[in-house]
């Protein structure tokens, strides 16, 4: 659907495919045109939903289609981007496993409830310019045990990748790689 005008997927038609087990959208900028973005309580709604591969415009958006859908845990494969990703995000693709959330020009610290739904089973994390004070604002790190990768570009209030509140809880110990 990319180039075809649209900036947002159909509203109504995403309940409707109950049985839809594969949604990918493209959610990158092709051509200088925007991605389309979906809605997070209609693609919440696909509850036989395997694979998801889709932007959220913002925030509000992604944590929508958290509360709909209980988190991700129930996907084998996703890749979903939320907010605006400034420069060629296409370049960091190589290597990202096949759990990756994407976080662009996103303000996130005050959200807690995004932090503890969206981290269980999540393998790669991409942050560019989200508004964090440390990785443990974004990411529960002791929920992420089969974290991969992750990519910090641009995030300028980060101050630390994590608090010291993280190390005196005694969190369990992260895989070596």
């Amino acid at each position: 659907m990319n180039g075809c005008g649209e900036k947002e997927f159909p509203s109504g038609i995403l309940p409707k495919l109950s049985h839809l087990q594969v949604f990918v959208i493209d959610k990158f900028m092709a051509r200088g045109v925007a991605p389309i973005t979906v809605k997070g309580e209609e693609v919440g709604s696909l509850r036989n939903l395997e694979t998801l591969e889709c932007h959220f415009e913002g925030f509000s958006d992604f944590v929508e289609y958290l509360r709909s859908r209980d988190g991700i845990l129930s996907l084998s494969t996703y890749e979903i981007l939320v907010g605006e990703v400034a420069r060629g995000i296409n370049q960091f693709n190589v290597g990202f496993p096949s759990k990756t959330v994407r976080l662009g020009n996103l303000s996130i610290n005050k959200d807690r409830d995004f932090q503890v739904k969206f981290s269980n089973g999540i393998q790669g994390l991409y942050c560019e310019c989200i508004d964090a004070r440390s990785l443990c604002d974004v990411l529960s790190l002791e929920n992420a045990t089969e974290l991969e990768r992750i990519t910090i570009q641009q995030c300028d209030s980060m101050e630390s990748l994590v608090s010291s509140s993280w190390f005196c809880s005694a969190p369990p110990r992260l895989p070596p790689y």
